[in-house]
């Protein structure tokens, strides 16, 4: 069997190499956003056209393809390792479709929320309709969400850069290749989220992050 710590430590490069999330988001998006939008109330819809980074891995998906045969699938370890590797090769293969596909195969990667947990998720928001809740008023700032994300990272001697930028979709965004952090510049944020980001970004991204490069 290949030496597996030389082995979890180039998973780590090629992930921070591939960084997926990343590729997912069009790099004009805010344009196609904005012509969207603009369109809605004419005569005809603007359909966005999406374009993307290069997304040639041709490298990184032969080495994980040949890593798979110096691990044996007999052990607890070695299966742990084989399921990453079929998991980073199903992300490049994500990203290698095409649109009519992206769908199906996000399934198959990702799954799909249960049953019961979307019937829970709708008496959720239909009981809250009833009793006339209201959303938390999202006034805190981009950058003040990017300042109290940088204290925390102080805090805990992490040297990971928080930028804001109008980039991305989601409201927060983590690069383990740049290590950085991104907020998205176009939206605010509830006092609520601030924690709930903090612990999500840094706890779980960051840290694990951190934890594979020293390892």
């Amino acid at each position: 069997m290949k030496d597996l710590r030389a082995i979890d430590r180039k998973l780590s490069q090629l992930s921070r190499e591939i960084d997926f999330y990343s590729h997912l988001t069009p790099q004009n998006h805010v344009e196609e956003e904005k012509k969207f939008f603009d369109s809605l109330g004419k005569d005809k819809a603007y359909n966005p056209v999406y374009e993307y980074g290069d997304r040639n891995f041709d490298a990184q998906r032969e080495w994980l393809v040949k890593a798979t045969s110096g691990i044996e699938n007999d052990g607890a370890i070695g299966s742990l390792f084989l399921s990453h590797i079929d998991f980073m090769l199903s992300q490049l293969d994500l990203l290698d479709c095409g649109d009519e596909d992206f769908t199906d195969m996000s399934e198959v990667l990702f799954g799909l929320p249960e049953k019961s947990t979307l019937e829970t998720a709708l008496s959720i928001l239909t009981e809250s309709k009833k009793t006339g809740y209201v959303f938390p008023a999202e006034n805190i700032t981009p950058e003040e969400m990017a300042s109290v994300i940088r204290k925390e990272l102080m805090a805990r001697k992490i040297a990971w850069q928080v930028k804001v930028t109008d980039h991305i979709v989601p409201k927060m965004t983590v690069s383990g290749k740049h290590r950085a952090i991104y907020v998205n510049a176009s939206i605010n944020y509830t006092p609520e989220e601030i924690e709930r980001l903090k612990v999500h970004e840094i706890d779980v991204h960051v840290t694990r992050g951190e934890n594979g490069a020293i390892q």
